[in-house]
């Protein structure tokens, strides 16, 4: 269990010497201090997975927003640099590998806690679902360009499935690296292109999206929606409490850093994409496969294949951020007594939480055999996965930020700017969730907020039931 940590002095003094500045909590056999800042950076900016917005999001964000999108994109930028900063107050005081459960839990007692870990397993247990068939929806795209047809979708899910979880159980510092050069292999691509499709316009000004053209109020707040989700998994970083190198001072800048640089990455992109689209004829709004699209009407065939293969990687490396991070949350609240003691079981060569590991991929093969066997098109199954998975990520955000100005004034460190700082940032994500859910989507997406709310009571149960039997 997380304890107070030291004094401000004592956490400088650490930081300062190169000692993690971890407070007295246990590593619960976890490796300590192996991962460099870089390597946490990977994980913050796989849990994003940022080639997924311009090869996916993008053409909803513009369907919604039209020539506004870049600004939603820029708008939600601002919006989840607040959640970031919240996040960090947390960040820098304390370190564990339970995460936002342990941030809750520390600040808001132990339903606030469990309430905030139950949805953080929810969100990353769905995003290994969705990471995984986006997965198969791109590896399909970049097998069928280079003449291999026919490959199964569950096949392709497979094998996302048991080379994350491979991974995942093998080193914590191996998925690190992988994370890194594959999103550094799909960014590189997508960058090229965005760099392409501007020289081809000769760098001249878009004055259709300056003008913001096609855009309504109810359209721009739909796509800021959409925008949002499209960070969703930057605090992924903060399960890397315990094997972070200076954690208290290495991940909050992560968590800041990850969200600017993925902000200017989507507006830039989005931008691009936008312009390359219109000028060639391309119709952005129901176009599946934006980057190949712009690719091919650029003459450039074999960029389209590369885009498909970065898209793919990217969606590997967001896969494993979510296990990792899924399995270092549950082992905490299994030390803890919220979860079963199996999921306690740590390698004790790897140092990585095993049980969890594959618990978490088990749970994700499950639910998408469950929905390839009602839906057959993995796209529907993506936002089916992905609208849940959101509900989870910003409700989890909401209370975090709701939650700050309480764990600063219990450690005696309120100040006046901390209020509006936390009521902006949780005011945002809950506009962000009602919008979400109001007006009513139609079927099936009406029933995945019930869905929600009947995930949430079992754990409000379950909760009530193991509190019962065990002194927190």
């Amino acid at each position: 269990m997380t304890q107070s940590p030291p004094t401000r002095k004592t956490q400088e003094s650490a930081a300062t010497s190169g000692v993690s500045s971890r407070p007295n909590s246990k590593n619960l056999g976890l490796a300590s201090s192996i991962l460099s800042s870089t390597e946490t950076f990977a994980q913050s900016i796989a849990g994003i997975a940022p080639s997924a917005s311009p090869a996916i999001t993008v053409a909803i964000v513009f369907g919604m927003a039209g020539g506004g999108a870049w600004l939603a994109y820029a708008t939600a930028t601002g919006i989840m640099i607040l959640t970031a900063v919240t996040i960090s107050v947390f960040a820098s005081r304390q370190s564990s590998a339970g995460s936002l459960y342990s941030y809750a839990k520390d600040a808001g007692g132990p339903l606030a806690g469990f309430t905030t870990g139950w949805a953080m397993l929810l969100a990353y247990i769905l995003g290994v679902a969705g990471g995984s068939v986006q997965f198969a929806i791109f590896a399909d795209a970049f097998l069928q360009s280079i003449g291999v047809m026919g490959v199964s979708s569950l096949l392709l899910v497979a094998i996302n499935l048991v080379g994350t979880t491979a991974i995942a159980y093998k080193n914590v510092k191996l998925s690190a690296e992988l994370m890194l050069w594959m999103e550094i292999l799909s960014i590189g691509i997508i960058l090229f292109l965005v760099w392409q499709s501007l020289a081809h316009h000769t760098f001249q000004i878009d004055v259709r999206q300056l003008h913001l053209t096609g855009a309504t109020p109810q359209g721009f707040g739909m796509g800021l929606v959409m925008a949002l989700l499209a960070f969703v998994g930057f605090e992924s970083a903060t399960s890397l409490g315990t094997e972070a190198e200076k954690p208290l001072e290495k991940i909050p800048q992560t968590l800041i850093r990850s969200v600017i640089l993925c902000g200017v990455f989507f507006v830039v992109s989005t931008y691009a994409i936008v312009q390359g689209c219109s000028d060639l004829h391309i119709n952005l709004a129901t176009c599946t496969t934006p980057l190949a699209a712009l690719s091919n009407k650029l003459n450039m065939h074999w960029l389209a294949v590369l885009t498909s293969l970065g898209a793919a990687a990217s969606l590997f490396a967001a896969t494993l951020a979510a296990n990792t991070a899924a399995a270092r949350i549950m082992l905490t609240m299994s030390h803890e007594g919220y979860l079963n003691a199996r999921l306690k079981t740590v390698h004790p060569h790897n140092h990585t939480p095993t049980t969890a590991v594959l618990v978490v991929s088990s749970l994700a093969l499950i639910v998408i055999i469950f929905l390839f066997g009602v839906q057959s098109k993995p796209l529907d199954v993506v936002g089916w996965l992905g609208t849940m998975a959101t509900y989870s990520f910003i409700l989890a955000y909401s209370m975090i930020s709701a939650l700050m100005p309480v764990y600063l004034k219990k450690r005696g460190e309120l100040k006046g700017h901390h209020i509006p700082l936390a009521t902006l940032a949780a005011t945002t994500m809950t506009a962000a969730l009602f919008a979400t859910v109001y007006p009513l989507p139609p079927a099936p997406y009406c029933w995945l907020p019930l869905l929600c709310l009947a995930y949430f009571a079992c754990g409000l149960i379950h909760f009530v039931t193991r509190k019962s039997d065990n002194d927190f």
